[in-house]
């Protein structure tokens, strides 16, 4: 309690305390207008079919087309994703990383900025040297040098295995670029990465994602989800039927304790039907 009391600079004099609420009230509303901007961002990036080559023919036919007719591929994680494990021509996913990188960057590189302002400012008034002491304090780490040492004793575990798995991909994109006429930079560049690491999961451990997704249907997926909430939590959901709600596809389920069956509240549960992909949206509870 005396922890958190100083973090919430209760030592402090009333002029300053009220300094610190500003400046976490700040903090939070920015946190909260990153986000928006990144969920609010609809750009797109436009490619034609060939541009497209190694994208499942269904995803591809799912996009959205200019009247020029070429394909729209969003930054949206649906999109995204795919797009990147899949497209094998390298300028496709070189122009899409770049776009994804650079999504809301005038609006959240000045969120950033303030955001790292406002840290510094909090952790002198509450008496830490910076913010990551002030962060670590009630983490297991306790300290950033513990962190720091943690992170380099890791790297010099892992540089080992990064670098065999890296050899691995060069390999298949030496092998790639040669076959189809692609420019080879010799090295693994970030919009190569995870177009080489899904080739290695396919063709080395024959695991392939867009056929694994067959496996679990959404239903499948909803029932198993909420089934590992129950048995955790010790809670009992069942569906409400004809629910009031503001649209077909929301779900509406009661919330009881499975043991004394007491009503303990409602929540919804959405999924949103996108073109080539289905968004389950975080519950809402009543």
């Amino acid at each position: 309690m005396i922890v958190l009391g100083k973090r919430n600079g209760l030592h402090l004099p009333s002029e300053k305390q009220e300094k610190v609420k500003e400046i976490k009230k700040r903090m939070s509303d920015l946190s909260i207008n990153f986000s928006k901007n990144l969920a609010d961002e609809n750009s797109v990036v436009e490619f034609t079919q060939d541009d497209l080559v190694g994208l499942p023919e269904d995803f591809v036919q799912s996009l959205d087309k200019t009247d020029e007719g070429k394909f729209c591929v969003s930054l949206k994680y649906p999109h995204y994703f795919p797009a990147m494990k899949k497209a094998r021509y390298p300028r496709t996913r070189q122009l899409l990383e770049a776009a994804f990188l650079s999504r809301c960057k005038e609006p959240n590189t000045k969120i950033l900025e303030e955001l790292v302002v406002l840290r510094s400012q909090l952790s002198e008034l509450l008496g830490y040297k910076n913010h990551a002491s002030y962060i670590t304090e009630l983490r297991m780490s306790k300290t950033p040098e513990t962190v720091r040492k943690f992170l380099a004793e890791l790297g010099e575990r892992i540089g080992p295995l990064r670098d065999r798995e890296l050899d691995v991909y060069l390999e298949y994109k030496t092998k790639e670029c040669s076959e189809f006429g692609y420019e080879n930079d010799g090295r693994i560049n970030g919009w190569d990465y995870r177009y080489y690491m899904n080739m290695v999961e396919e063709k080395e451990y024959s695991v392939d994602q867009h056929k694994l997704k067959e496996y679990f249907p959404l239903d499948v997926v909803t029932e198993g989800l909420l089934s590992i909430y129950q048995d955790l939590l010790g809670l009992k959901f069942a569906e409400v039927s004809n629910p009031d709600v503001w649209h077909k596809d929301v779900k509406l389920f009661s919330c009881t304790d499975a043991e004394s069956e007491t009503l303990l509240g409602c929540f919804t549960w959405t999924c949103i039907h996108a073109k080539g992909s289905t968004v389950m949206r975080p519950f809402s509870v009543y």
